[in-house]
C-alpha cells in the first residue's frame, strides 16, 4: 500500500513538472510572438544588462530577470521584463525553504536627476506607512487621493509630475500598476503577467506615461546636455558626493 501511495505521488509530481514546463514554453512562444507583432526585440535572458538601483531590485536573498522585450527603435532604454526574487529561510534543523515573488516590470529612460517618486495603490501597507509617519501627498482629485498613495523626496516634483492629465491616465489603471521614478528612470511594475500581449501593453503604457509627463517637469528638472559616454549605465551606483 505504501509503495502504491509513493508511486502515485511521484506520478503526480512528474505530471506537475511536465505541466509547468509546458506552461512556460507556451508563455515563451507568446512573448516572442507579442514582441514580433509590436516591433520589439526579444531575449529570454540578457546577462549583460544591469538593473537600476531601485529598492524593488534589492529585495530578497536571490533575484534575477528573464523574458526581455526591448524597444530597439528608441534611442533611450525602453524594455519590459519578468523580475523575480526569493526569500530563503531555514528551520531549526537547517531545512531550507524558498518563497518566490514575481513581477512584470517596464523600465523607460525619461529624466536625469529626478527625485524619487512612488505612486502605489492605497492599502493595508500604505495605511501602516501613514501611521508610521510617512507623508502621503494630496492632490486636487479626491478620487485620486482615495486610490493612490504618493510619496516623494520632493513634493514640488510630485505635484508638477502628477498634473490633471497624469491623474486621468493613472486613474484608468485603477491602481493595478505601481509606478516609481528615480534618477533618469520611470518604472512601472505589477503582478507577473501571463499573456504576451499584456506584457507588451505594459511597455506601451509606460512609454505613454513618459510622453504624458508635463513640460514643466522637463523645464525645472532638465536633462543636462551630455554625451552617451558620460551617461551612467543602468545599475551604476551614485558616486560618493555626487548624484545621477
Amino acid at each position: 500500500m505504501e509503495a502504491l501511495l509513493l508511486g502515485g505521488f511521484f506520478t503526480a509530481l512528474a505530471v506537475f513538472v511536465w505541466w509547468l514546463s509546458a506552461s512556460e514554453s507556451k508563455r515563451r512562444r507568446e512573448l516572442a510572438t507579442a514582441a514580433r507583432q509590436a516591433g520589439l526585440g526579444y531575449l529570454t535572458e540578457d546577462p549583460s544588462w544591469r538593473l537600476p538601483p531601485y529598492d524593488l531590485f534589492r529585495e530578497g536573498d536571490e533575484r534575477g530577470t528573464e523574458h526581455h522585450l526591448i524597444d530597439t527603435r528608441s534611442e533611450k532604454t525602453a524594455r519590459v521584463f519578468d523580475y523575480w526574487f526569493c526569500e530563503i529561510t531555514r528551520d531549526e534543523h537547517g531545512k531550507e525553504s524558498r518563497s518566490y515573488t514575481r513581477r512584470t516590470c517596464a523600465l523607460v529612460e525619461a529624466g536625469w536627476l529626478w527625485p524619487k517618486l512612488s505612486i502605489t495603490k492605497e492599502g493595508i501597507l500604505t495605511r501602516a506607512a501613514k501611521v508610521a509617519g510617512v507623508r502621503d501627498i494630496d492632490f486636487e482629485s479626491e478620487e485620486f487621493n482615495r486610490t493612490f498613495f504618493v510619496t516623494s523626496d520632493d513634493a514640488k516634483f510630485a505635484v508638477a509630475f502628477i498634473d490633471a492629465g497624469m491623474i486621468d491616465l493613472l486613474l484608468g489603471t485603477k491602481g493595478r500598476i505601481d509606478i516609481e521614478v528615480e534618477g533618469r528612470w520611470v518604472l512601472c511594475h505589477m503582478k507577473r503577467l501571463k499573456r504576451g500581449a499584456e506584457v507588451a501593453a505594459l511597455l506601451r503604457f509606460t512609454q505613454q506615461l513618459c510622453a504624458q509627463i508635463p513640460p514643466v517637469v522637463h523645464e525645472f528638472w532638465p536633462v543636462p546636455a551630455v554625451s552617451e559616454r558620460e551617461r551612467p549605465s543602468p545599475g551604476t551606483r551614485q558616486p560618493p558626493g555626487g548624484a545621477w
